[in-house]
């Protein structure tokens, strides 16, 4: 067995600054929606404008609630993503294991994704307000998924509701709805549903080519990773397993953090122009961004 190679000091603070830049603009989501803006929408913003229009649906007036369930659903991946780089950045913070930060940067990077999606400017209100039913919907889903079977009351409950979402409240709401099974092949207004396939591309394309594929799979393992996925990163970076544990380097947590934070301001700046928020806040933190 060959002896674990001793830490490198630069090179867990390195990573340790990654961490602390992640913590840093998770905290500065809570301040800037929450505390300075506290989520509402600004004089004359997009937002404003679209909430009086949508009451006039494709199907006749709508009242508030499929407007409302888009704003909420783009406010809860937005915070979402946040909550994950603030978790990216913890485990990236000397002491702690450096194998699981990439499954909190896909996520982030994913739900990120979906918020700019949602808030696409050059998509009509309705298109955009349609993307939001798919996701509830796929919310719905996944959520019936993972629920216990031993809580048979509340799956029915689930079960029952989306039915009703499904093959009620969007036809009541939509002109133009192909509710095909499985649900995932629901389009709504011809929006059809965000392809994870393309999300995942776009992450490995962000991160580099050299940093995406078998090496990250393994990276992504959970705190206590299968033996596979350890042999994997013991041949490639280290003498044995036990020391692959340590194999993330700072150039690794660097390119995760743009990769991730790039997309995530992204959706920030959309948000701040939706509601006509003040963005230099926002613009500073992209500056420093870039200077990564």
């Amino acid at each position: 067995m060959h002896e674990a190679p001793p830490p490198n000091p630069r090179r867990s603070r390195r990573v340790d600054e990654v961490g602390a830049v992640a913590q840093r603009l998770a905290g500065a989501h809570h301040y800037y929606c929450g505390e300075l803006n506290q989520w509402r929408k600004g004089r004359n913003s997009p937002r404003g404008t679209e909430g009086l229009m949508a009451v006039v649906g494709p199907r006749g007036p709508w009242d508030d609630a499929p407007f409302e369930l888009y704003v909420t659903t783009v406010a809860h991946y937005l915070t979402a993503a946040s909550d994950l780089l603030g978790g990216f950045g913890s485990l990236c913070r000397t002491g702690a294991d450096v194998i699981s930060p990439v499954l909190l940067a896909r996520s982030c990077f994913d739900h990120a994704t979906r918020a700019t999606w949602l808030l696409d400017p050059r998509a009509t209100v309705v298109r955009r307000v349609a993307r939001a039913h798919l996701e509830y919907l796929n919310g719905l889903e996944e959520y019936g998924e993972v629920m216990p079977r031993s809580h048979a009351k509340e799956r029915n409950e689930l079960k029952r509701h989306r039915k009703v979402f499904r093959r009620k409240t969007i036809p009541d709401r939509f002109a133009s709805v192909d509710g095909a099974l499985p649900a995932r092949s629901t389009v709504i207004e011809g929006e059809n549903w965000l392809d994870v396939s393309d999300v995942a591309k776009s992450f490995d394309e962000a991160v580099g080519a050299l940093r995406s594929g078998q090496r990250y799979d393994a990276f992504a393992a959970v705190s206590k990773p299968n033996s596979v996925a350890l042999q994997l990163l013991a041949r490639e970076f280290a003498p044995d397993p036990a020391t692959a544990r340590q194999c993330l380097d700072a150039d690794d947590a660097t390119a995760l953090l743009r990769a991730i934070a790039t997309v995530w301001i992204s959706a920030h700046l959309e948000w701040a122009r939706y509601n006509a928020w003040d963005p230099s806040m926002l613009e500073g933190l992209e500056s420093e961004i870039n200077a990564l």
